[in-house]
């Protein structure tokens, strides 16, 4: 467990044997999939107090699955293998995401598909939250689940509640409020989530950050 940090220099900051002078300089983190590569990280100075704030990313592309498209005879077969990484209530929510498609006869090619991107995407919150928490694939996935408010709760503007269909809407950039329910825990945590498309919209980057409501913060990906 643990993440990478840049270390703060004596004159920064008083190390203690609580820190073991592992408290990072600045909030970061680090992501790929090829073909890209991303930072995340929170600007500001030593004596701003967001810079104690926890953070976390992941990118993910939508052509994964058309890649190795050969390999499966299905797109169920290609899912399957990831369904005990979500919560049940998950599951239902990416199989959800194509129902519509089903009903109106849509057809849609391998990058495209609703059910493989809602996966990837909810795949991609997980792994942004627990590299926040510094856990990464030590947790398990499906003990917990990410609830994005004004999606998941039946208050968000779209009919069907697809992650991707509401970051398109909302353009360059969504920041959304999200509610994590752990099974051996009995209140909710709450981070701040932000997607924003790869180019092309070939793909997301995901970017949370402890808490919520908070103020306008100079986050920066690249």
């Amino acid at each position: 467990y643990g993440k990478p940090y840049i270390p703060k220099t004596a004159t920064m900051a008083n190390i203690t044997s609580e820190t073991n002078g592992e408290e990072s300089l600045l909030p970061f983190s680090l992501s790929h999939h090829y073909p890209f590569v991303g930072l995340a990280y929170i600007n500001g100075n030593a004596h701003e107090k967001h810079l104690s704030l926890v953070l976390g990313f992941d990118i993910v592309t939508f052509n994964s699955f058309s890649k190795t498209r050969s390999l499966y005879s299905s797109t169920e077969e290609y899912l399957q293998p990831f369904k005990s990484c979500f919560t049940d209530w998950e599951w239902e929510q990416i199989n959800y995401s194509s129902a519509q498609d089903v009903e109106h006869n849509v057809d849609n090619d391998d990058d495209d598909h609703p059910k493989v991107k809602e996966m990837l995407l909810r795949w991609a919150m997980k792994e942004a939250y627990t590299k926040g928490l510094g856990t990464g694939l030590g947790t398990d996935f499906g003990s917990f689940a990410i609830r994005l408010q004004g999606i998941d709760n039946g208050e968000g503007s779209l009919k069907i509640p697809r992650v991707w269909d509401n970051i398109c809407e909302a353009g360059e950039k969504l920041q959304i409020t999200a509610s994590i329910f752990h099974k051996d825990e009995l209140n909710a945590k709450y981070w701040e989530f932000i997607f924003i498309p790869l180019t092309n919209k070939s793909g997301c980057a995901c970017i949370c950050i402890e808490g919520r409501n908070r103020p306008k913060l100079k986050l920066s990906a690249m």
